[in-house]
């Protein structure tokens, strides 16, 4: 399969699209939960490089299948990626991004991106902290300045009558930005923090791992 071409992936009641490193909007039962996932790295200059693929290898394995992507980000010095991607019947879709630079190197971001769509302004939201409080809030309505949820674990919102969605997160430390701020009609869920400092150093052959739970 060319690198070019979606990937249709079923996890239950979960439907989604792979393409090119990227997760297109995230359904169940029907209803646009998440409207993507993608795995980004920020140079020190807040530069996006672009991030060059393999073709997708795919592997059923037991209540499920495993789709494995690899590549590298498109810097000096070359930043090698893998993402993981696990399906299960239960409904259950973990995705996992390992990045290892080849060198030492200078980045302010390097981590997975979550969007949500624009439509659940208003909508009741879930958050559960890096301390384990829990925030019963909703999706912004009016625009924030600043990021209205931060050092997220775990988010829950309903997308149907008696049907939620469930997004966990590892690996860093999450906070939830409204990117109507920059023109674009989604909210969205990301690493690393705007409180942490930055540009923070790469060490070489130092893995860095990001997960994320859907279901």
């Amino acid at each position: 399969m060319a690198a070019t071409e979606a990937l249709q992936l079923r996890a239950g009641a979960l439907r989604t699209t792979l393409h090119e490193g990227r997760l297109g909007p995230v359904f169940v039962d029907g209803h646009e939960a998440w409207h993507g996932v993608h795995f980004l790295l920020r140079d020190a200059h807040w530069r996006t490089p672009a991030l060059v693929l393999a073709a997708p290898r795919t592997e059923v394995r037991a209540g499920g299948w495993r789709v494995i992507v690899d590549g590298h980000f498109d810097v000096e010095p070359r930043v090698p990626l893998r993402l993981t991607l696990d399906g299960g019947h239960d409904g259950t879709l973990c995705i996992t991004g390992e990045a290892w630079p080849g060198a030492d190197i200078e980045v302010n971001r390097l981590g997975l991106c979550l969007l949500h769509p624009l439509d659940l302004a208003g909508r009741e939201l879930e958050v559960t902290h890096d301390d384990g409080r829990l925030t019963r809030s909703s999706f912004p309505v009016l625009i924030p300045a600043w990021p209205p949820f931060t050092a997220i674990r775990a988010l829950r919102h309903p997308v149907a009558p008696g049907c939620h969605a469930v997004a966990e997160f590892e690996g860093d430390s999450f906070e939830f930005e409204d990117q109507r701020n920059n023109a674009d009609a989604s909210f969205k869920t990301y690493s690393r923090s705007n409180f942490m400092p930055r540009p923070y150093r790469l060490r070489e052959g130092e893995p860095a791992r990001l997960g994320r739970e859907l279901r």
